[in-house]
């Protein structure tokens, strides 16, 4: 993975909308975000104005993820399998939506092993970094310097991993900014530089609903 060939292929291998469709009965936003959710238009760069290469990684290309991974030197062996990574994922969480995701890395020949942990497992090994893969959060409706920290070095929320001098260097910027709307506009360009590098696979944004009596008072779902 650190290869930016195999997280491209990684998520060509994805198909969102069938996803959506299929599984979240066309509720799900599948529409690519970065960490900062795509509402906090005064912050993000919108999908449709990302650099069209990286437009096109979001669109389902099996066979475009299979010639990315053979590039990298990762081509299938004589079982059809090209690696065998581990993903670490919370037991609590949607273990179906995991498996199905999972089912495409398949037929790239990426063997993914669902390691489903309870928590006390899931957070040491989120913050040592001690994983191969690990299922993480997506866009966040937090505050914009809290949610870039994701990717930044030796920070509690670096679910990736990522270790980046140039990030850093603006994460820090973005720290010192003597304005707020200094502080928004590089987190926003260290969204879009998160969204670049592909350190995060991404996935629908699943619907959420609520349903509440409406005699029920004074309630704040």
């Amino acid at each position: 993975f650190s290869d930016i060939r195999v997280r491209k292929a990684m998520q060509m291998a994805i198909n969102l909308e069938e996803i959506n469709n299929a599984y979240y009965g066309g509720g799900a936003d599948v529409i690519p975000q970065g960490v900062l959710p795509r509402f906090m238009t005064d912050v993000v760069t919108q999908f449709e104005d990302w650099p069209e290469d990286v437009r096109k990684v979001f669109d389902y290309d099996p066979e475009g993820a299979e010639a990315l991974l053979d590039e990298a030197g990762y081509k299938r062996g004589a079982d059809g399998i090209r690696f065998k990574p581990v993903l670490t994922h919370l037991d609590r969480w949607d273990l179906n939506y995991i498996e199905l995701v999972v089912s495409y890395w398949n037929k790239i020949g990426v063997d993914v092993e669902i390691d489903a942990v309870p928590g006390a497992v899931f957070g040491p090994r989120r913050s040592e970094g001690n994983f191969d893969m690990i299922n993480g959060h997506g866009a966040q409706k937090w505050f914009p310097m809290v949610i870039v920290s994701t990717y930044a070095t030796g920070t509690g929320w670096n679910w990736s991993n990522a270790s980046d001098p140039a990030y850093d260097a603006m994460y820090e910027a973005a720290q010192a900014a003597a304005t707020l709307e200094e502080q928004n506009r590089i987190a926003g360009e260290l969204n879009q530089y998160a969204i670049e590098k592909f350190w995060t696979i991404w996935g629908p944004m699943p619907p959420k609903y609520q349903a509440t009596q409406p005699w029920i008072k004074g309630f704040n779902g």
